[in-house]
């Protein structure tokens, strides 16, 4: 085998020479020899001078004469001379930027000299990329011919049959050839375990991760895709579900590449991550410490570590990591949004907050940040106001995003900024035809709705839940959108009919939601159904958790029709307890308890 690789100015000068060489090497058979020079005679002496009485030899130069035979080639390495010649034609052609005219070059090379594997494999990947996999199929069953006892050609038929032409039967005679000649090669490991997961054989994949592990290789870098091949086999994405003895078959090939190099910092980067991945905390965390031990500028790695931290339960310790890494770099943006996430799920929502702006302030750019930001101010700290401001912003940053218009109406709702809210919803309908209409579903008009119901806007209410109705297919909302259009009518005392069926609907889906039953308690109320009322109610507060005000309240209101004014009171006031500023259900107590039987009254007997 050769490979002649030139480039730069001395391209030509180079070849040239090769050129030059080849001529002379080839004899007759690369150009005819020149016939040599006749000696010109010796000029006559001048008649006033004596002639030279000393001998002089003639000398003819070596260049005219025909090569001896034994500096001829034997007609193979003639055959090569010849290949290198197109070699190197091909290969100023390809460094001309022409790799169409290389290409017959390099063909021409590979005909004299089907033994030069290396550009066999150069020149099948060509044809592979051109499409023409039949060429290249060729090419390499020739390669594999000239020089059999090489393993690589095996392995690009086989890389080709499995991907391009999709015979994984072909592929695995391919591997095992390949495998039989190198076996500590590791793509011919991967390439059969691929081929028979193709040929649905998973005992036949798993089978070739054992043979694998047999091999003798001292090579860390061979372990570690070997490791590699056990868990795209083994476990793929889902470490979690894969069973205990597949999780320690994968990490036993890394744990023997760990094993021939402790201390190289390429070895214990991806070991670390394999056993982050399967959930071996404990094991990272020291192979990530001696990463950083010998190489301290690595962000990546304190990242994964402050990862490993966090799967272990050890926060404190994160957010040491990450603070260090914003310490080394503060325009990590990673390190901020890990921070926030933590800094959230502890409850910590502005210090979340103070994570997520520093975000933004990097990189304005990011429409999840401002959503997150929202969210937090208008939920978890009670601060609708400022969500506004964020959404609003956003909303002028991101003028092709619709969805910041309906959070924004949503909020504004929150706010009980209602006027606003609706005018918002309605702009969100414009918006979305122009670029994502998919956004105007039953969800979207579930949440109208609500806040046109709560503006007292009650048949706009109406005709919005009934659209989100005739739309949805999804139960959950459905279920949402029947309980509150019922309760709503119930409220009022209007469409009881059609109340009690829509409520039914929901229950229907969900049999043992709070709301729901309390919903469908208090229907039977407004029909004067007190019975059947009180058994809705006590089931409802079984299913409410946290307890809640209404709930209660309507107890309250089903214990007195059916004249047990104690009970009455008592649920009066656990809801007084929960609200203590709602003034409707004081006045209750105090009208109550200015009876004077109601002092008086036995001891409740049910809770």
């Amino acid at each position: 085998m050769y490979v002649v690789a030139v480039s730069g100015r001395r391209t030509l000068r180079r070849a040239a020479s090769v050129f030059a060489l080849v001529t002379v090497w080839a004899g007759g058979a690369m150009a005819a020899p020149r016939k040599p020079a006749e000696p010109k005679p010796a000029p006559a002496p001048a008649r006033d001078e004596r002639p030279d009485k000393t001998e002089r030899a003639v000398v003819y130069d070596d260049r005219y004469r025909a090569p001896a035979r034994d500096l001829l080639l034997t007609p193979a390495n003639e055959r090569k001379a010849l290949a290198l010649v197109f070699f190197m034609q091909g290969t100023l052609a390809e460094e001309a930027g022409e790799p169409d005219k290389a290409l017959p070059f390099y063909l021409k090379s590979l005909t004299s000299d089907p033994a030069n594997v290396t550009l066999a494999l150069k020149v099948s990947s060509e044809f592979v990329r051109r499409g023409d996999t039949n060429e290249a199929v060729e090419l390499l069953k020739d390669a594999i011919k000239a020089v059999p006892t090489e393993a690589s050609p095996n392995l690009a038929l086989a890389f080709i049959y499995l991907r391009s032409l999709r015979k994984p039967d072909l592929a695995v005679k391919c591997a095992n050839v390949a495998l039989e000649i190198a076996p500590e090669n590791a793509a011919g490991y991967a390439y059969l375990a691929e081929a028979y997961t193709a040929l649905n054989q998973p005992a036949k994949a798993q089978a070739v991760l054992d043979r694998a592990m047999k091999a003798k290789s001292r090579d860390p870098q061979f372990w570690l895709r070997i490791g590699e091949l056990h868990r795209q086999v083994l476990i793929r994405d889902e470490p979690k579900k894969a069973p205990k003895e597949s999780v320690d078959r994968t990490a036993a090939p890394f744990a023997k590449a760990l094993s021939l190099a402790p201390d190289d910092v390429e070895v214990l980067n991806p070991v670390a991550t394999l056993y982050s991945f399967i959930g071996w905390t404990g094991e990272a965390i020291p192979l990530y410490l001696k990463i950083l031990e010998k190489s301290p500028n690595q962000p990546s790695v304190r990242e994964k570590l402050a990862y490993s931290y966090l799967q272990s339960e050890q926060r404190p310790k994160a957010i040491e990591t990450l603070e260090a890494i914003l310490k080394q770099d503060p325009s990590k943006l990673f390190a901020y949004e890990m921070l926030a996430k933590i800094y959230e799920d502890d409850k910590q929502f502005d210090r979340a907050i103070v994570n997520y702006e520093q975000m933004l302030l990097l990189n304005p750019n990011q429409p999840a940040a401002y959503e997150r930001v929202a969210e937090l101010f208008a939920i978890q700290l009670k601060r609708p106001d400022k969500a506004v401001e964020v959404l609003s912003d956003a909303r002028r940053r991101f003028p092709d995003l619709p969805g910041f218009t309906y959070l924004l109406a949503r909020v504004l709702a929150i706010a009980k900024r209602f006027p606003e809210a609706l005018s918002m919803f309605e702009q969100t309908i414009a918006e979305a035809e122009q670029s994502q209409d998919s956004m105007i579903n039953g969800g979207f008009y579930f949440d109208w709705g609500t806040t046109a119901e709560q503006a007292g806007r009650i048949d706009k209410a109406a005709d919005l839940f009934r659209k989100c109705l005739k739309i949805e297919s999804e139960p959950r909302i459905i279920a949402q959108a029947s309980n509150y259009l019922g309760y709503m009518w119930v409220e009022r005392n209007e469409n009881l009919e059609e109340a009690g069926q829509l409520i039914q609907r929901a229950l229907q889906i969900d049999p043992q939601n709070g709301a729901y039953l309390d919903s469908l308690g208090w229907y039977y109320f407004r029909a004067g159904k007190f019975d059947k009322a009180l058994t809705e109610l006590l089931r409802a507060v079984e299913q409410t958790s946290p307890p809640d005000a209404t709930v209660y309240d309507h107890l309250g209101d089903t214990y007195l029709k059916l004249k047990n004014e104690p009970q009455a009171l008592t649920y009066w006031q656990k809801a007084m307890e929960l609200e203590p500023e709602n003034q409707k259900i004081a006045a209750k107590i105090s009208e109550l308890k200015s009876k004077p039987t109601a002092s008086a009254a036995p001891a409740a007997s049910r809770p």
